[in-house]
């Protein structure tokens, strides 16, 4: 069980690795980076099967994935609000620039974030800002 196991994991991971390079990020394929990054899942199932006592391993940063996760989830839904862009434009110099509505209550602090999705562009793709 351990070989194939093996060899499914090599081919696994070279697939997400070679998807990650930035002429398929870049060329405006996101969603071939984004789909075959979702192979972790069976990577960390094959992994399982390749080595079994690995599940020990996985334990602690499985609770931390979950409780981000969950957090996430509890901030989507209970969060402040959202955010409308007014605008966007790329400028010259290949930046981006975003004109977001402030939600009733928005207090900005250095170092804060936010994901942002264009559905006319991707319905898929969340983007850290």
């Amino acid at each position: 069980m351990a070989n194939p196991a093996g060899v499914a994991l090599i081919v696994s991971l070279t697939i997400m690795f070679v998807c990650s390079l930035p002429f398929i990020r870049r060329r405006g394929h996101f969603e071939i980076f984004y789909f075959t990054h979702l192979l972790y899942w069976a990577y960390f199932a094959l992994l399982v099967m390749h080595a079994p006592a690995y599940w020990m391993w996985l334990i602690v940063p499985g609770l931390i994935w979950v409780a981000e996760m969950s957090y996430r989830v509890i901030n989507v839904l209970f969060g402040a609000g959202k955010t409308v862009i007014k605008a966007g434009v790329i400028l010259p110099s290949n930046v981006t620039n975003l004109i977001i509505e402030r939600p009733p209550g928005f207090n900005f602090s250095a170092g804060d974030w936010v994901f942002i999705k264009i559905p006319a562009v991707a319905s898929s793709e969340w983007h850290p800002f």
